[in-house]
């Protein structure tokens, strides 16, 4: 029995332009049964994100201060590596679905339109967000000296704070320090957060413009 190819060359990586294009049009965002398709590939996938730390990945990508090409940020969604497709359409099939929710998120900034993160609720229905907001600031540190100045404590404009709390929760609770994000907490930080993304892709706007002419 022959082994599994990868069907999505590094040549093919290249040329997707469309990853860095923030204005492609995009209508709607992703019926569930494409998340759920993505998502059952990238359970299976060994050290994979889920869809909720993709979609805050996108966001700082989109948002962030420079464009960071899909050769380098793509293995990220996949572990570290990209993997292996058990067909061309398999990876043709994952790849337009991953874009097409870039395009969305991106489409929704360049538009000035309010920005709702996908979240994965638990049994009563409420989001901890701590994946999204980890899934951001991975995106942050790919170009964490570009972001320097909203990533300082004396930062004139706190647009991380939130995330990064959200971020770090889980982290400091495991070292038994901070504290659990009670409920309500953890809806205003939400709503911030949802009010400043906009305000951090504004924030970038004239640097992505230098880096991409």
């Amino acid at each position: 029995m022959s082994s599994p190819k990868n069907f999505l060359p590094e040549a093919q990586l290249n040329d997707m332009s469309d990853f860095l294009n923030p204005t492609t049009p995009k209508k709607s965002g992703l019926e569930d049964k494409k998340i759920d398709k993505v998502q059952e590939f990238l359970d299976a996938t060994p050290g994979a994100m889920n869809f909720e730390h993709i979609d805050g990945f996108f966001n700082a990508l989109i948002c962030g201060p420079e464009p960071i090409p899909p050769t380098e940020f793509l293995p990220y969604i996949f572990g570290g590596k990209m993997p292996v497709f058990t067909s061309k359409e398999q990876a043709d099939e994952i790849m337009e679905i991953l874009l097409e929710h870039w395009n969305f998120i991106a489409e929704a900034f360049a538009g000035g339109i309010s920005y709702y993160p996908f979240l994965y609720a638990d049994q009563n229905e409420k989001c901890a967000a701590n994946d999204w907001a980890d899934g951001f600031m991975l995106g942050v540190q790919l170009r964490e000296s570009a972001w320097s100045d909203l990533l300082t404590e004396e930062s004139e404009t706190p647009l991380l704070h939130e995330i990064i709390e959200l971020r770090n929760e889980i982290s400091d609770l495991r070292e038994g320090r901070g504290h659990t994000i009670g409920g309500q907490e953890r809806d205003d930080m939400l709503g911030k957060i949802i009010g400043k993304l906009q305000l951090i892709f504004n924030h970038y706007a004239t640097l992505r413009e230098q880096a991409q002419a």
